[in-house]
């Protein structure tokens, strides 16, 4: 299969979008959510980004090494506004979106962009 190549981001991908969904529901559930509104948005944003590069890379997509460079730089932003909340939750979605950017990156470098 072509996307052999591409299973350790798309595993990573998929744990992140989990990581991200977790982490929204878990904010909605806290008493105020006003400061982690855009923690929420972000998480959701993030979560669909990895699924739609997880499915790209499935699919060996002429885009996928541009759609992961994009899907690390929303999961640096996700990881950066998660990092501002004591939370085990948000430091937890963090952490994979971390993973997911640096899989991501490495991603985009192997595979050339299509033009």
């Amino acid at each position: 299969m072509p996307h052999e190549n591409m299973q350790i981001c798309i595993e990573v991908c998929n744990d992140c979008a989990v990581a991200c969904e977790h982490c929204a529901s878990a904010c909605l559930g806290e008493a105020d959510v006003t400061p982690l509104a855009r923690c929420i948005a972000l998480n959701i944003d993030c979560a669909e980004i990895c699924r739609t590069a997880a499915a790209l890379m499935s699919r060996d997509s002429d885009l996928s090494s541009e759609f992961c460079e994009l899907c690390a730089r929303i999961c640096v932003t996700c990881a950066e506004e998660c990092e501002r909340h004591d939370m085990d939750h948000c430091r937890e979605c963090a952490e994979a979106c971390r993973r997911c950017a640096e899989e991501c990156r490495k991603m985009a470098k192997a595979r050339p962009a299509a033009h």
